[in-house]
């Protein structure tokens, strides 16, 4: 049996969701605190305040929406019903303001026309002044103008120049030139020159030191040969003199 109510008060519940959420979302009203209202059995009591809002679907906001002014200007329309009336129109649930179809009906009543634009007012038009030439002038003959001209009345100096500078500056250029290329070959052969130089040096350097080598050997072996030289001739002097001494003089 429990269950059984547990089970009822679960489609109860969701059923009574998705009413409020049907009747209460076009008008931006929070439907979750209404659901609530089964989530605790102590707050079954305040149900009233639920179908007090039901029976009047409408806020501020949404009445001004469907008209498409502010809630300003519903504002007014609800000063306005309330001082005919001499009473207070709509209730008050959770500090939003709602009201019934006749309510809405009564607000409407005071809506009055929207303000319409204020049209500019038709400028009068401008008359047009027009302007003319005439004919009054003088008209002169054509004056005949000179065929040829001169500048030299407009120079205030004399200037000097070349008659073609452009061939002054084309045979300076050849000139050059050639200057230049005797110049490059003239370094050329003093180049081949130097090191021809340095060539004959370099042998020169070379076959003196043999040569000095030669000339000391050459010094000493003659000075050997001069005294070995001498040597044999004093000795065979000797033996001359001595045969000599033997000798018979002639008569």
């Amino acid at each position: 049996m429990h269950m059984y109510k547990q089970v009822c008060y679960l489609v109860y519940r969701q059923a009574y969701c998705v009413l409020c959420h049907a009747l209460l979302r076009p008008y931006d009203i929070d439907t979750a605190r209404y659901c609530d209202l089964y989530d605790d059995p102590m707050t079954l009591q305040k149900s009233g305040a639920m179908t007090m809002s039901i029976a009047r679907p409408h806020t501020m906001r949404s009445i001004a929406l469907e008209t498409n002014r502010d809630k300003r200007t519903v504002a007014r329309w609800l000063d306005r019903a309330s001082a005919d009336c001499a009473d207070e129109i709509g209730a008050v649930i959770d500090g939003c303001r709602y009201f019934s179809d006749d309510e809405k009906a009564m607000l409407l009543a005071h809506m009055g026309d929207k303000p319409k634009a204020i049209e500019p007012a038709n400028e009068p038009e401008q008359s047009v002044v027009s302007v003319e030439v005439g004919n009054h002038q003088i008209v002169l003959a054509q004056p005949e103008m000179p065929q040829t001209y001169s500048l030299e009345s407009l120079r205030q100096s004399d200037v000097v120049a070349f008659d073609d500078p452009l061939a002054i500056a084309a045979q300076f250029l050849e000139t050059a030139d050639v200057l230049t290329a005797e110049m490059q070959r003239d370094i050329r052969l003093r180049e081949q020159k130097l090191q021809q130089t340095q060539q004959a040096k370099a042998a020169i350097a070379e076959k003196a030191t043999e040569f000095k080598l030669e000339a000391r050997l050459y010094r000493e072996r003659t000075e050997m040969l001069a005294t070995a030289q001498s040597q044999e001739t004093q000795g065979l002097q000797q033996s001359l003199t001595t045969l000599q001494s033997l000798g018979k003089p002639q008569e």
